[in-house]
């Protein structure tokens, strides 16, 4: 089960520059907010072909959502709508190798593909007359433009390596090299609110165990993100720059007569 709730802000008019409105401080706001529940489903196949082989299969659903809520305007009450928003969120097919080199040493490799192409067009529908809301956000002075996120994707696909070698009996270090192609390609593909460009990821990580029944784990991810531009139909034109810093800890515990919730081991009979 997935919960999605957006909120999307942008100035509502501006001033005339030329042919095209430009927002100014003093514009309102508009707001188009909503959410919405929905369902799907995960599947995998694990193979160990061989002793120190396995090899893993994963596929993800096609998520279909209905965002229903509001659009609103700042002092300006008459421009209030119901509205929503149908789109899918994309189905994802995973392949994953673990491969044992020597006793204490395995390299793992993953490749996945996101059928991002399926998101195209999304319209937001005002529910009062069951047609693409319309608003001056964007044209010419006192025309009105459909309200709708143009997005028109690609596939993405992921693929990377890393190697995971145990220290000792108690600490095993890892680290590893990702590339992901974004699904977005193009400069007219690329929204301002998900200003998406290709990505290398570079990683490295621990696990501690403190016990047969515990461990701790440690990473940490830096994703270095392509410089993109951005194009509008009305004109409009920019420079993407962004990086990612990921830090992950975590705890993990065996529940069982010999580990710390042992009152729980009459599960295991």
């Amino acid at each position: 089960m997935q919960y999605s709730d957006l909120e999307i802000k942008q100035a509502y008019l501006g001033t005339v520059s030329g042919m095209f409105q430009v927002p100014s401080a003093n514009d309102p706001t508009a707001t188009i907010q909503g959410d919405d529940w929905s369902i799907g489903f995960t599947f995998g196949l694990l193979w160990k072909p061989i002793e120190g082989t396995s090899i893993g299969v994963g596929y993800r659903s096609r998520m279909n959502n209905t965002l229903e809520g509001s659009y609103k305007v700042d002092s300006r009450p008459n421009l209030t709508r119901s509205v929503q928003a149908d789109f899918d969120l994309p189905e994802i097919i995973t392949v994953s190798l673990h491969q044992s080199l020597t006793p204490k040493m395995r390299i793992l490799g993953t490749f996945e593909w996101t059928n991002w192409s399926i998101l195209e067009t999304v319209n937001v529908i005002d529910k009062a007359t069951g047609t693409v809301l319309q608003s001056p956000t964007i044209g010419l002075v006192g025309d009105t433009s459909p309200v709708q996120f143009e997005a028109n994707w690609d596939d993405g696909y992921f693929l990377s390596g890393g190697l995971e070698y145990d220290y000792s009996d108690q600490l095993t270090v890892r680290g590893g090299v990702a590339y992901e192609w974004s699904p977005v390609q193009k400069a007219t593909q690329r929204l301002l609110a998900v200003p998406d460009a290709d990505r290398l990821w570079l990683s490295a990580g621990a696990t501690y165990k403190f016990s047969e029944q515990t461990s701790f784990d440690l990473a940490y991810t830096h994703i270095f993100v392509d410089d993109s531009d951005i194009l509008y139909s009305n004109g409009f034109s920019a420079t993407s720059e962004g990086s990612v810093d990921i830090i992950s800890v975590s705890y993990k515990t065996k529940w069982g007569a010999d580990g710390p919730f042992g009152l729980l081991s009459g599960l295991n009979n």
